[in-house]
């Protein structure tokens, strides 16, 4: 199948499911939490197994923002909003952003870094009382934000280029270009995970380092928006060229922080035995404000 019928059908799939233009789009999602699974340490063993479980139900946050009140804002950040590059007087803890810049300003513009850390506490929390499915639902949707936070266009106001003349990239770029380019996606070896003693730093970080990517994607999409109309196959190839590089070292930085946050539940929770359980016992798809309710109960 050439490019310009791969993309209409696309196209296609994308009217009929539209939960899957945010994130990363499925595929990417689905990519980031099955390699974090595959590459924790034999002591999650039985943790590990459940890979395809943990990939299959990496989207479903998305699908969430359709009946969980405030759930848009809690995937996304606008850096830019609140301070600019380098971020040096970025508050990291969420009472200090409330401080300084009140609470309907930071709830306006995106919870992601608090999201993530309240899912860790959550997996934790969920460990220590062996409530094993809703731990693995706590991991996969902690996958989803982690994977969110790695998409540069997540981190700031310009979301879509509204602001560049680059309208309409965010979904050119998460979605259409990596589901042409999905089989180019590597991920790397990872030798060592890390505990992370600092959550809420280790997020800051990478959102910060994710931020500095966001030019990169702007700049190949002016250089080849040109072509969009009558030869979009030139389009999506120009710019894959151009934000390759970055895009593979984002999905790989998602991927490791994805493995070093689940590890560190896992050691937070007092490195419990992970008991084998089957999939079905495992949570279906949440797709209701109770079950979600479930997995977040302390």
């Amino acid at each position: 199948m050439n490019i310009e019928k791969r993309l209409v059908c696309l196209f296609f799939l994308f009217l009929s499911l539209p939960s899957l233009l945010f994130g990363w789009g499925y595929e990417t999602h689905k990519i980031i939490n099955y390699y974090a699974a595959k590459i924790l340490p034999r002591q999650m063993e039985n943790f590990r197994i459940h890979a395809d479980y943990l990939s299959l139900h990496s989207g479903d946050p998305d699908n969430w923002k359709n009946f969980i009140p405030g759930e848009p804002v809690r995937h996304y950040i606008d850096l830019d909003v609140f301070d600019s590059e380098p971020f040096d007087d970025l508050p990291r803890k969420y009472d200090d952003f409330v401080e300084k810049y009140t609470a309907e300003e930071v709830e306006k513009n995106g919870l992601l870094p608090w999201v993530i850390i309240e899912y860790l506490d959550l997996m934790t929390v969920n460990m220590k009382k062996n409530r094993w499915p809703e731990v693995f639902a706590c991991a996969y949707a902690l996958g989803h934000y982690v994977a969110d936070a790695h998409q540069p266009l997540h981190l700031t106001m310009n979301y879509d280029g509204q602001l560049t003349g680059n309208t309409g990239i965010h979904e050119r770029y998460e979605s259409t270009m990596i589901n042409y380019y999905i089989n180019e996606i590597k991920i790397d070896k990872i030798t060592k995970i890390k505990y992370i003693s600092s959550p809420v730093d280790f997020v800051f970080d990478f959102l910060i380092d994710g931020y500095s990517k966001i030019g990169v994607i702007l700049d190949a999409d002016t250089k080849y928006k040109k072509y969009l109309e009558k030869e979009p196959e030139k389009y999506y190839e120009f710019l894959w060229k151009d934000t390759k590089k970055i895009t593979l070292e984002q999905i790989n930085k998602a991927v490791y922080a994805l493995t070093c946050f689940w590890y560190t539940a896992w050691v937070n929770a007092g490195r419990p035995e992970i008991p084998k359980i089957k999939e079905s016992k495992l949570l279906p798809t949440i797709e209701n404000e109770i079950d979600w309710r479930r997995i977040r109960r302390n």
